[in-house]
């Protein structure tokens, strides 16, 4: 037994670090170097210098069309449309003096996300939007519940705001159906009719389970197959291990009985 288990630590020794080191890798060398360009212009505009990050974002057509887009595992016609629209909005976020800083970050924020997107296949970045996008749908439940509340239609706008932020990455990982989640969203901050209480709640309930939808499609899809090829692999080590401790003191047993016979 003893034996058996030195052989699963080494065993696990050697293929960990080959997974991790893999893990590590989930960036393409060409998407790592677009996904810099793209977050120094994000930091560059978080700090208030605004014509640095104009400037380097300018660049960023030539260092594009100098890629080999074919390692990028997301590439295709629509991905790069969706680079492409959320490029030339933060070019204008960046260029406008009237545009309110929030508003100018989300935007560029957005190309940021989605510039990710085409080339990370592992932990993309807007999937850290999960927790605070299900909390502002949370929140909508509790002001749905309140019927003298007049919040519900400014946390809806909320909401709507962070969805637009991830929307183009989603896209480019079809990540979920994103036309019912359009529609869904759509019509209630389009409708002029007056919600009561009962229905609020219950489209503030929908759409949060909706969200939280969205997330767990892409963690299903997205699951790791070399991490299911190391648990069969360990899982049929320990499997062997057992059924081989069971054989020996099968073994031990016959042997006991045919010297009790022999007495």
């Amino acid at each position: 037994m003893r034996y058996v288990m030195m052989l699963i630590v080494c065993v696990i020794c050697f293929i960990w670090p080959a997974y991790s080191y893999g893990q590590e890798g989930h960036t393409t060398d060409n998407g790592a170097g677009l996904s810099r360009m793209a977050d120094l212009v994000l930091q560059l505009t978080k700090q208030g210098d605004i014509t640095e990050a104009d400037q380097l974002l300018e660049s960023f057509t030539y260092t594009w069309q100098k890629q080999n887009h074919d390692e990028h595992p997301f590439f295709n016609a629509e991905a790069e449309q969706a680079i492409w629209l959320t490029y030339h909005q933060a070019h204008l976020a960046l260029k406008s003096s009237d545009l309110e800083d929030l508003d100018r970050i989300d935007r560029v924020t957005s190309f940021r996300l989605a510039v990710d997107a085409v080339s990370n296949d592992s932990q993309p970045l807007w999937l850290y939007s999960e927790s605070t996008l299900l909390k502002a749908a949370e929140e909508l439940k509790e002001i749905a519940l309140d019927p003298t509340s007049d919040q519900f239609y400014q946390q809806l706008n909320e909401i709507n705001r962070q969805y637009q932020v991830i929307r183009p990455a989603l896209s480019i990982q079809a990540a979920s159906d994103l036309y019912l989640l359009d529609q869904q969203l759509d019509a209630i901050l389009s409708s002029k009719e007056q919600l009561n209480a009962d229905t609020r709640t219950a489209y503030a309930e929908q759409l949060k389970e909706d969200i939280e939808t969205m997330y767990e499609d892409y963690d299903k899809d997205e699951a790791d197959p070399s991490l299911w090829w190391i648990m069969f692999t360990i899982g049929g080590m320990i499997l062997f291990s057992l059924s081989y401790v069971g054989w020996r003191k099968y073994r031990a047993d016959q042997s006991k009985h045919r010297e009790k016979g022999k007495m």
